[in-house]
């Protein structure tokens, strides 16, 4: 898609527990293989691609990279991976990505600084969350969504990874 054209999207599904939403627009796009049936562990190398604070950042694609922490999230909540790649507001639904460029979540939030302030004394530092993909799947089957299933494939360069899935992740702005 090119990044300066503006598409309507339809909301067609929601997922207030997972904090997941599937829009549709009538536009053809590329789309991304899922992980749905390898257990993706810790201390997986991860990218995120997404638009953070477009206000203050600008609307260029923003790519961070880290690792799976854990495979649980908030006190201790299987639906999320803890990582420590960088996220900021605005990265929220953006593909996390292993190496292969495979999505194995989405990006969803940050701990709150404020409250693990008041919890221990300290800052968190770079304890971020993503929902796993398999969280999404129901949405995606309930509504007639194809998925590709990923290809065996070797572990990409951080600049082949970003290009090769640069083409699927699209700003969305709520109007």
């Amino acid at each position: 898609l090119n990044n300066r054209q503006k598409y309507k999207a339809e909301l067609i599904g929601t997922d207030k527990e997972n904090d997941i939403a599937l829009l549709k627009i009538d536009e053809v796009v590329e789309g991304l293989p899922i992980e749905l049936k390898n257990k993706t562990k810790q201390g997986t190398a991860i990218a995120i691609l997404g638009y953070p604070n477009i206000g203050l950042q600008g609307n260029e694609q923003k790519a961070t990279f880290g690792y799976i922490n854990a495979n649980s999230g908030i006190q201790g909540d299987t639906r999320y991976f803890q990582i420590d790649s960088p996220i900021q507001p605005g990265n929220s639904g953006s593909p996390m990505v292993n190496e292969q460029g495979v999505v194995i979540g989405i990006a969803s939030a940050s701990l709150n600084q404020s409250a693990a302030i008041k919890a221990t004394g300290t800052l968190a530092q770079n304890v971020n969350y993503a929902v796993k993909i398999a969280y999404a799947l129901p949405m995606l089957i309930n509504h007639g969504v194809d998925y590709i299933e990923p290809a065996k494939q070797k572990a990409l360069e951080k600049t082949e990874l970003i290009e090769s899935i640069a083409n699927s992740v699209v700003l969305v702005v709520a109007e």
